[in-house]
């Protein structure tokens, strides 16, 4: 009988569900388990083998897979969760109503509740399966992307994740697998499991192309550019005020989450580096217009919440290329030419 020597040979190995060369019993037991399915064995010269591990955290399990040498799961509706797939030797070809996607080791594919399909297991085939509730899902995008609560989302099925794009989550997920071999799992503590969770969970919705990724675009710049607007003029009345994040996400009406993305999207920054820019900007100007024989730059630094004037000195040069002195006394500035306007005057 062959053994494979992949890595994922070891997979789970300490969670045991299935090990059998009977193909009743392991469709019956991974279709209660993991999905539904009716189950076709491709016979051949090896003799019929299936593995099934399973493990979980509170609310999404984890499941290594391995059929030899070759079968085919027609799956129906899932219904209620989706499946995160990744193949970690062989072959998993997919078919979805008239297409056919094929997913290599370090590609992933996430299977929808609405998506009845043939999974067919090719060359000894190994795979990871992440089982997720939807509702999971629905939790987190109303943070994440602005979305109503009731929202369901829908990942992309015409092609595979590339390597490119979902190489973090194969790693998470396969470090997951790993560490919850460990006597003492740093994955199932009470303190991080909801954690990890978390993060699977975040990780799959940014690198996995999805619904809401493509809806939300069409109305974001407009709900975006209003959130940093509301910032910026905040910012503008209260400059040299002492303003806090805090202060900024109430002011933008969004979560911080969402806040800082939207400095990131639009802005190229974080709020706060924003507010320092702007601080900095005032400083300039007030340094231009005072009298060099009344007033110093340190005063002028802490009238704009610069409370540490050689740190002032290091960042004011570093944005204007020139010494805050040199403004005070009038010498030639080199030219800067201000924050530009990336959302224009919508």
């Amino acid at each position: 009988m062959s053994r494979s020597s992949d890595t994922g040979e070891r997979a789970l190995a300490g969670f045991p569900f299935v090990d059998t060369d009977d193909a009743v019993v392991a469709r019956e037991r991974t279709s209660a388990l993991l999905i539904p399915h009716d189950l076709e064995v491709h016979r051949g010269l090896l003799p019929f083998r299936a593995v099934h591990r399973h493990a979980a955290l509170s609310t999404i399990s984890f499941h290594y897979l391995r059929y030899e040498p070759e079968v085919t799961m027609t799956c129906p509706l899932t219904r209620w969760f989706h499946l995160l797939l990744i193949p970690i030797a062989g072959l998993c070809r997919i078919g979805i109503e008239r297409r056919r996607i094929e997913v290599a080791p370090g590609q992933c594919f996430v299977i929808n509740p609405s998506m009845g399909i043939r999974l067919h297991l090719i060359g000894n085939c190994e795979v990871l399966f992440v089982k997720i509730p939807s509702i999971e899902f629905s939790s987190r995008i109303t943070d994440s992307y602005n979305a109503p609560a009731s929202s369901s989302i829908t990942f992309d099925t015409r092609r595979a994740v590339a390597s490119e794009a979902c190489g973090a989550l194969v790693d998470l997920v396969r470090w997951v697998c790993c560490d919850l071999e460990h006597v003492t799992p740093v994955s199932l503590l009470p303190i991080t499991n909801s954690g990890v969770e978390d993060l699977i969970l975040e990780t799959i919705l940014s690198a996995c192309p999805h619904d809401l990724k493509v809806s939300m675009t069409r109305s974001k710049v407009g709900v975006v550019s209003q959130i940093v607007r509301r910032c910026e003029e905040f910012v503008e009345a209260h400059a040299g005020d002492p303003i806090t994040i805090a202060d900024m996400v109430a002011v933008s009406g969004a979560s911080k989450r969402t806040l800082f993305q939207a400095f990131r999207d639009y802005r190229g920054t974080s709020p706060m580096a924003y507010l320092k820019s702007r601080r900095l900007e005032r400083a300039h100007a007030e340094l231009e217009s005072a009298d060099g024989s009344e007033c110093t730059v340190s005063q002028i630094a802490s009238a704009w919440g610069f409370g540490h004037s050689g740190r002032f000195a290091k960042e004011y040069r570093a944005q204007f290329e020139c010494k805050p002195s040199d403004t005070l006394h009038g010498k030639p500035n080199p030219g800067y030419s201000g924050i530009p306007d990336t959302l224009g005057d919508g």
